[in-house]
Formats: C-alpha cells, structure tokens, sequence
C-alpha cells in the first residue's frame, strides 16, 4: 500500500500532465491541448478502474460489497456534482 497522501498525488499529476485551461494564444493553447489529451486519457483509466470496482457492489463478502458500493456512490456524486448527465444531453 501506498503512504503517499492524495494532495501529493494530485500535487504531481498537475505537474506531469501541465496547464489545461486555454489562455488565447494559439500556440500555447495548441500546447494546452496536448495537456488536456493526457488529463483525458489519465481520467479514462482512473473511472474505469472506479467502474470495475463498482461491479462489486453486489457481492456477499463484506469487502468486495463495502469497495463496490464506495466505488459506485463516488460515480454517482461526480455524475450529480458535474452535471454530467446534463451535459451529454446537450450535445446530442
């Protein structure tokens, strides 16, 4: 098991994959770009991993039932928190 706290985690991460957020330049935002596709491609294996764990929710052992449900609670806020549901409605 780890002993590093999430702040710490998060302090890295934002330092490995760099500013997102567009500034108005082209080529820094091209830059920026780039950043963003690493967030994607990090926030696509961090929920699949958060998806794969709620499957368990279900389950009879205690563990796998507590991890499964932790798991799929947490989705649920970010889909309610973010709106995201909302948000994909409004692309189609």
């Amino acid at each position: 098991m780890s002993d590093i706290s999430g702040s710490t985690i998060i302090a890295i991460v934002d330092v490995l994959i760099g500013e997102t957020a567009p500034y108005g330049d082209t080529y820094i935002d091209h830059n920026r770009l780039v950043n963003q596709q690493k967030l994607k491609d990090l926030t696509n294996h961090l929920v699949d991993r958060l998806h794969l764990n709620a499957k368990y929710r279900n389950r009879v052992e205690y563990s796998m039932k507590q991890m499964g449900e932790d798991a799929a609670e947490f989705l649920g806020y970010m889909v309610e928190e973010y709106e995201l549901d909302k948000f994909v409605r409004e692309e189609e």
